[in-house]
């Protein structure tokens, strides 16, 4: 679930009361990012607590992963594990370095397994 419109520009609102440090676009951008990371509840709480914090400099940090996030069920997820030459692609599923995979030689022949050895293999058909 993601933040509605109106809840978002509510809690834009209440955070930038908050920390007038913050400016609201910037604000805004951070809750649009963390939106899908938990409901309006949980985006709100750690939201709060981001701004709580006067360490804190920037709102971007609240889509990131931290201790805002923990007790809510969106802080139980582990965070994807990014690919390291393309850190916006995730780790297994990287579409660059899949176009970038040398394909198997032509040379490279795959030894046929006898049937008798392997029960399992079905017989090929005439």
């Amino acid at each position: 679930m993601t933040l509605s419109q109106s809840q978002g520009q509510a809690l834009t609102a209440l955070l930038g009361t908050i920390r007038k440090d913050w400016g609201l676009a910037g604000i805004t951008a951070a809750l649009k990012k963390a939106s899908p990371l938990g409901s309006a509840a949980e985006v709100a709480v750690a939201a709060c607590r981001v701004a709580a914090n006067e360490g804190m400099r920037t709102p971007a940090l609240i889509a990131e992963p931290g201790p805002h996030w923990l007790g809510l069920a969106a802080g139980s997820r582990l965070a994807p594990v990014m690919c390291v030459t393309h850190p916006e692609q995730k780790a297994g599923a990287c579409a660059e370095c899949f176009k970038a995979a040398v394909p198997r030689p032509e040379s490279c022949v795959v030894p046929r397994r006898d049937r008798h050895l392997h029960p399992f293999i079905p017989e090929e058909q005439s």
